[in-house]
Formats: C-alpha cells, structure tokens, sequence
C-alpha cells in the first residue's frame, strides 16, 4: 500500500518538478546571458581609461537637484557641484516639501554662489514632477540630474561635456558608486553597484541597450523637446525616458569616467522602498510599452525589464527543486540534470563574486550573505508585480539614505 501511494504521489509530483527546472533553465539562461556582458564588461572597465583631452567648449549645463528631507546630504551635494572644474553652470535645486532643514540649507548655498537657485514646493508629488518643474526653469543647451546625496568627482561635468561633444550624444550615463558603509545592506548595494558598473560597462562595449539610472545623468535640451520630459505616471522615470532615446535611435552612452558617489539606503526598510518602486517601475514599463524594436537594443530592454521576475522565479524553483529532490532522490526523472544546473549556477555565483574582489578581496566572504539578499530581493519582486497586476495605487516614495 506504501509503495502505491508513492508512485501516485510521483505521478503528481513529475510535472511540478519538470515545471520547476524549466524555470531554472530559463534562470540559467538568463544568467549566462548577463554574465558574457559582465565579462566584457569587467575586461573594459579593467582597461585604460581614455585620456579625456582638455576641451574649448562655452556651453552652459543645467544642473537640477530634487531635494526632498536630505539635510544630511544636500550640502555635501551642492559643495561638490559648484567645486567643479568647469565652471559654466546653473544649478536648479527643486526643494519639494521637506520638513526639515533642506530648503535653509538650499538657501545658505543660493547666497553663496549666484549660480544656484533653490525653488520651494508645498506638495510634492514625486522625482519626475520636480525634474519637469526645474526642466522650465533651466537655460541650458544640456541637462545634468543628480540626487541630493550626490559627491560628483571635480571632473564630471567637464569629462562628461567633452564626451557628449566629441562623440556627439544625445544622453550619457555615469557611474554611479555606491559609498562602502558597514551593514547588510550597504554592502549588499555596494555588491550590486559593482555588478551594474561592470554590466552597464559591457552594454557599451557590445553596443547594446543603455538604461538611464536616475543620477548623474546628461541629456541634450533637445532631445527632451524632442520626445518630450520625464514621465510623471512611471515610477521609473529614467528607465522609461531611456527606452524611448534608444528606440528612437538615439545615440545614448555609458561611460566610467562621468563619477559620482552616493550613499546607500539606510535601513532593510528603505531598501525594501526602493526595489519595490524600481521592480515595480519596470513591470509598469514592461506591461505598457507597446513599441518595443526587436533589434539587439530592444531585445537587451526585454531582459532587464524581464530580470527581477526571472531571478526571483529562479531563486524559489531552486528552493522548490531542493525541497522534492530531499524527499523524492533519484525516483523523480532528470535528477543528474538538476545537478548538473545547480553545479552551473553555483560556479557562474562564484565566478561573479571572485572577479568583483579584485576590487576588494573581502568582497568574498558576503557570498554567503549575497543569498539573503537575492531572498530579499526575490520577495520585492513577486510582491511588486502582485501590486501592478492588481492595479494598486502607484506612489512615488523617496529612499532614505544611510
């Protein structure tokens, strides 16, 4: 009788299990596929910098800064951006109704250097609400966005004027480095930091689709005239303003050499504000965009609109497979198969962790750590594509900063 119920109960079970590690495969996939562009990626970013020739140029950028609750930020911010090695700018800062120090500190720095103007908003309603209000305000021939709890490198400004001119961009994005602060989550950010400088890296090299990332970003006054400004209903304004450049066939960039720091988020709980407003931003865009290109370019958007949903459903196949091949061992088919996934996954993991220690060994003891936050992050995901399907209310939520 035992022995029945056991084959009635693998007859079930096989198609659940096969289900499961096509999931898997299709993980397998997709992390093969990120991990040729990471390996180009690290092979370029490992290389010479170009030599960033002095330039002759008189335009005049457009800084905004939308400011909302960061008095422990925006100072340093504003610091480093009228410390600038290229001097012709303005600085936009939109102060969208904190209730803090912010607009006093906005306003101390607006008398100091005349090339600052702070405007104060009553209602905030959101990132790309204030870009588009300090937008109608800027003069600029091209546009510059940071967040308030950005540090710009003396040379940002100038190395990015003279790479958008001499390779003639409409949009470039710079790298973005996440400060390295103690904790789970600024080091989990800091590990995934690296992982989006190397890919974003190798998406350049391979000419592939460039994704705008919110901060430290520069795009021609005339392409915003063209397709129009940031989108206020998408939650990832930055992501979707990319889709159209490059679907347009507009020449967006990447480049290492645009740097800016920025500090991480400062509790689990921000974190988790963050994911959700970006995996949810990306299932907005994915569901709503209806002129994808099935070109390289189009087909690359898929995947990164398509990754947070993919990983997740990899990482809980794997749990699920764990789980039957612990109670059903060898009576379940495909076993080795699974083994044999499992074993790729597994070095792919380790060879990602090994080559981001080459920029600090030490890197290599949070592997262990990484899974919680792949858990993490997997929960984020399913959770904020529950909330598009289910059509809940979209709000624009800010990331407290460590």
């Amino acid at each position: 009788m035992y022995k029945i119920v056991l084959n009635s109960s693998i007859v079930l079970i096989t198609p659940i299990y096969i289900t499961l590690l096509m999931l898997l495969i299709v993980g397998l996939i997709f992390m093969i596929y990120q991990f040729v562009i990471f390996i180009f990626g690290v092979v370029s970013y490992l290389g010479e910098n170009s030599e960033i020739q002095d330039p002759e140029f008189d335009d005049l950028i457009s800084i905004i800064v939308p400011v909302k609750n960061e008095e422990r930020t925006i100072g340093k911010c504003l610091e480093s951006i009228i410390n600038q090695s290229y001097k012709k700018i303005e600085v936009i800062v939109v102060e969208d109704g904190s209730n803090d120090k912010s607009y006093d500190i906005c306003k101390k720095y607006e008398s100091i250097d005349e090339r600052i103007k702070c405007y104060h908003r009553d209602l905030s309603n959101g990132k790309p609400s204030a870009l588009n209000f300090g937008l109608e305000r800027a003069h600029g021939s091209i546009i510059a966005v940071f967040d308030a709890d950005s540090v710009l490198d003396k040379d940002n400004v100038l190395n990015a004027l003279t790479i958008i001119k001499t390779e003639n961009l409409d949009a470039l994005q710079g790298e973005n480095i996440v400060i390295d602060k103690k904790g789970f989550i600024p080091k989990s950010s800091k590990i995934d930091q690296i992982m989006m400088s190397f890919s974003l890296e190798g998406r350049e090299k391979l000419g592939l689709f460039k994704p705008l990332n919110g901060s430290n970003q520069y795009i021609r006054r005339d392409l915003l005239k063209e397709l129009g400004p940031w989108s206020e209903i998408h939650l990832t304004e930055d992501l979707e303003f990319a889709m159209r450049a490059n679907f347009n066939d507009k020449k967006v960039a990447y480049s290492k050499l645009v740097r800016c720091e920025q500090h991480p988020p400062s509790t689990v709980r921000a974190f988790i504000k963050q994911r959700k407003r970006w995996f949810r931003g990306y299932y907005q865009i994915l569901f709503g965009k209806k002129n994808f290109k099935y070109n390289s370019k189009g087909l690359d958007a898929g995947f990164i609109l398509l990754s947070p949903l993919v990983f997740a459903l990899m990482f809980y196949s794997g749990i699920a497979l764990i789980f039957l091949a612990l109670f059903y061992g060898n009576s379940l088919p495909l076993h080795s198969d699974l083994f044999i996934i499992g074993l790729g996954l597994l070095l792919l993991n380790i060879a990602g962790f090994t080559i981001i220690s080459l920029r600090n060994i030490k890197y290599l003891i949070y592997m262990p750590i990484f899974y919680v936050y792949w858990a993490i992050t997997s929960a984020i995901s399913i959770y904020s594509l529950a909330l598009e399907l289910f059509k809940a209310k979209r709000v624009w939520e800010k990331t407290d900063k460590a």
